[in-house]
């Protein structure tokens, strides 16, 4: 629940500037330090929090019931999500409206997701690839598991992709379409570059957690320091876009059963 709250924070900051975790803090009556704990995921949002906080952020009010899912102890969730489907009057004025089969169901679910969010969070594209292991079994679950998420994240996530027309569901499996995402404009920027720190920090993560000689051996390709001109450095990433994606071609032609992150950035180490 964490990551989602994180996204939607992250969100409100972009669109107002003077927004923040003391803002939204005082704003909700908690502690700074309390509200930071929420958002990393170090403690539980507590029920009474929800509405508060969820309108700070500008939540769609269709989500409400997920997010008090994600609230309440399990036993109680589970429950909860045994009423979702008879909830019919959740829509809003939007130009996506689709019933998405889920677990529990035929259960409604109308409302209009930005590219934004694809963008930003990385479980997004995670969960997508995800669905082309060779051992995926078609379930959430499986998703939840091999990212280690909640299985009510990972359900938000799947609906979320449905939506946005880069899952379907088919033959009792989630399955990737052939639907590309469209990067564009200062918003997809900004974006790429919260995923790209996302990443950064995933795998700074990894680095320390798995330091041993093996670890290091099987992640490690090759770094080089170049000294290059700013225009070079322009001039050559048509050519590098072009040689990644065959590699990533080739290297995709078979299945496999583990999920990879591939990225290359040039990055200045230099004052100019």
């Amino acid at each position: 629940m964490s990551s989602i709250l994180k996204l939607y924070f992250d969100r409100k900051k972009k669109k107002t500037k003077s927004f923040s975790v003391r803002s939204l803090a005082k704003k909700i009556g908690v502690s700074k330090s309390h509200l930071a704990d929420i958002l990393n995921g170090h403690s539980r949002l507590p029920v009474k929090l929800l509405q508060p906080i969820l309108e700070a952020l500008e939540v769609e009010s269709e989500r409400y019931l997920e997010f008090l899912s994600l609230t309440l102890e399990p036993e109680q969730a589970e429950i909860l999500k045994l009423f979702l489907p008879n909830i019919s009057e959740l829509k809003t004025k939007t130009t996506i409206s689709r019933k998405v089969k889920n677990r529990t169901g035929d259960a409604p679910y109308a409302h209009e997701i930005p590219h934004d969010r694809f963008l930003s969070n990385w479980l997004y594209p995670a969960i997508l690839d995800l669905t082309l292991t060779k051992d995926y079994d078609g379930t959430s679950q499986y998703l939840a598991r091999r990212l280690e998420i909640s299985n009510v994240t990972t359900e938000i996530i799947l609906r979320d992709l449905i939506s946005m027309g880069h899952l379907k569901h088919e033959d009792g499996c989630w399955k990737k379409t052939n639907k590309k995402v469209k990067y564009a404009g200062a918003s997809s920027l900004a974006n790429l570059q919260h995923f790209h720190l996302q990443m950064l920090d995933k795998a700074k993560n990894l680095l320390l957690k798995e330091s041993h000689p093996e670890a290091v051996k099987k992640r490690w390709v090759t770094s080089y320091f170049l000294v290059l001109a700013d225009k070079t450095v322009e001039q050559a990433k048509p050519t590098l876009i072009q040689q990644i994606d065959q590699i990533a071609a080739g290297l995709s032609q078979e299945e496999g059963n583990n999920l990879y992150y591939l990225g290359i950035q040039l990055i200045p180490v230099s004052k100019p």
